[in-house]
C-alpha cells in the first residue's frame, strides 16, 4: 500500500500573498519571510530568515513590539497596530497584524507610509481651510460698512459658506467611498475569504481602482492650492496637436468603450497645427472635458475638433462636443466656478467633486487661452471650447522654459 504524499508547508501559498508575511517562533526568529514582505523591506530572504524579526525595527520600538506579541491572545482578535521600521537605512511607518500559531506567530506586514503622508496632507488643507475662515471672520468684524454693503457681504457670504459645506459634503463623501472600499476588499485578501487567485485579483483590481480614484481626487485639491497661489509650475514649448489628440484618445477610449459611445478626433483646416503650451497640462486639459462628456453621455457621441481660430489666428480654438445629459441654462454662467455642482448631493448620479472645470478653466487662462461653455438645456448636449497660443510665436518664451503659474500671467499679452 502505497503512503500518501505529506501535505506541503504554508511557506509556498504565502508567496502568493499580496501583503508581506513573517512566520515567526516564540523567540522572534524569523522562519519564514515571502516574496512580498522581501519586496517591501528591499531585503532577501536569505538575510531575513534566521535573523530576529525585532532587529527589524528602531530600538526605541522594539520592547513596544516585544510586549504586544505577549499580548497576542491564542483565540481572540489580532493585534494591528502602525510603526515606524527600517527598509534599508530609511525609516518607514508598516502596518502589522499579529497572529497567534501553534509554534510561534504569523506578521502580515502592510506599508502604509503613503497613506500616512496623504492623512498628514488632508489634515493640512483641513487646517488651511479653517484658519482662512478664522481670519476671514476676524476681517469680517473689523470692517466699518454702510448697512447696504454689509448686507450685500452677508449674502455673498452664505453663498460661499453654502456652496463650501456642499462641497465638504461631497468630498466627504467621495473621500469615503474608495476608502472603504479599499478597506473592504484589503480585509477579505488579508482574511483568506477568497475562494480562488482569480477572485483574489479581481478585489485587488478593484482596490486598485479605488486608490486611483482617490488620487485623482486628492491631486485635484492640490491641483487648486497651487494656482492659488500662484506656484502651478509650467513648461512652455511648442507640441502638435495631432501628437496630443493620439495621447489623450488613447488614455480615454477605453472609457467611452465600455458606454458603447462614438468618440472621434479631427483636425479641421490647414494642418499641421501646433500650440504653445506645457504638455502635461494641455494633456490634462482635453482628459478633464472629454472625461466630462464621457461621463455625462449615456449614449451617442463625444466628438473632439481642432482648427485655428477665424477671428484670432494667434489662437487655437478646441471644441468638445457631446450628447450627453446638458447643462441648465442658470448653471452655465457658474459651472467654472469652485465648489460650484450641478447636482451638489452626496447620492447623486454622477461622482466626484466638482474641482475639475475649476482647474481646467485655470490652468487654460495661465496659458493665455479662454473657455466657455454652451448647452442648449437639459438632455441636449453640450458643447466646451476653449483656446491655446499658436506654436512658433516669437513673443513667448523659448522651449523648455519653466514658469510659476504667476510669472506666465506678467508674460501675457493684456489682449488675453
Amino acid at each position: 500500500m502505497q503512503s500518501q504524499a505529506e501535505p506541503a508547508g504554508p511557506e509556498p501559498i504565502l508567496d502568493w500573498v499580496g501583503d508581506g508575511f513573517f512566520v515567526v517562533d516564540h523567540q522572534y526568529k524569523i522562519l519564514h519571510a515571502n516574496a512580498e514582505s522581501c519586496r517591501l523591506l528591499r531585503r532577501d530572504a536569505g538575510s531575513l530568515v534566521g535573523q530576529s524579526l525585532l532587529d527589524l525595527f528602531d530600538g526605541s520600538e522594539r520592547k513596544f513590539i516585544e510586549s504586544l506579541f505577549g499580548q497576542s491572545p491564542n483565540d481572540g482578535p489580532p493585534e494591528r497596530i502602525v510603526v515606524p521600521m527600517l527598509r534599508g537605512d530609511q525609516l518607514c511607518q508598516f502596518e502589522l497584524t499579529i497572529y497567534s500559531r501553534p509554534g510561534g506567530f504569523g506578521v502580515l506586514l502592510r506599508d502604509v507610509s503613503q497613506w500616512i503622508y496623504q492623512e498628514r496632507r488632508i489634515a493640512e488643507l483641513n487646517a488651511t481651510l479653517l484658519a482662512s475662515q478664522e481670519l476671514l471672520r476676524r476681517k469680517n468684524d473689523e470692517m466699518n460698512v454702510s448697512l447696504e454693503q454689509l448686507e450685500k457681504l452677508n449674502r455673498q457670504l452664505e453663498e460661499m459658506d453654502r456652496a463650501k459645506n456642499e462641497f465638504l459634503a461631497v468630498t466627504s463623501h467621495e473621500l469615503r467611498t474608495p476608502l472603504n472600499s479599499i478597506i473592504g476588499f484589503m480585509q477579505l485578501i488579508a482574511e483568506g475569504l477568497c475562494e480562488n487567485r482569480q477572485e483574489e485579483m479581481s478585489y485587488i483590481d478593484n482596490a486598485l481602482a479605488s486608490a486611483r480614484r482617490l488620487l485623482a481626487m486628492i491631486n485635484d485639491v492640490l491641483d487648486i492650492a497651487k494656482i492659488e497661489a500662484g506656484k502651478m509650475t509650467l513648461v512652455i514649448a511648442d507640441m502638435d496637436v495631432e501628437e496630443l489628440f493620439n495621447d489623450v484618445g488613447g488614455t480615454i477610449i477605453v472609457q467611452a468603450q465600455r458606454k458603447e459611445l462614438a468618440l472621434s478626433f479631427r483636425i479641421e483646416g490647414q494642418q499641421p497645427l501646433r500650440v504653445r503650451a506645457d504638455a502635461q497640462k494641455a494633456r490634462q486639459i482635453l482628459l478633464n472635458l472629454i472625461g466630462n462628456a464621457v461621463k455625462f453621455t449615456t449614449k451617442g457621441s463625444v466628438s473632439v475638433t481642432a482648427r485655428r481660430d477665424e477671428a484670432r489666428p494667434d489662437l487655437i480654438r478646441f471644441t468638445v462636443q457631446d450628447t450627453g445629459i446638458g447643462i441648465p441654462a442658470h448653471y452655465l454662467t457658474r459651472i467654472f466656478d469652485k465648489f460650484i455642482q450641478v447636482d451638489p448631493t452626496s447620492t447623486r448620479k454622477y461622482e466626484g467633486t466638482g474641482l475639475g472645470l475649476t482647474i481646467t478653466r485655470n490652468l487654460v487662462e495661465i496659458m493665455g487661452g479662454t473657455i466657455e461653455a454652451h448647452s442648449d438645456g437639459e438632455n441636449l448636449g453640450t458643447t466646451m471650447t476653449f483656446t491655446l497660443p499658436t506654436g512658433g510665436e516669437q513673443r513667448r518664451q523659448p522651449d523648455g522654459v519653466e514658469l510659476a503659474s504667476d510669472e506666465m500671467e506678467a508674460l501675457l499679452p493684456s489682449t488675453f
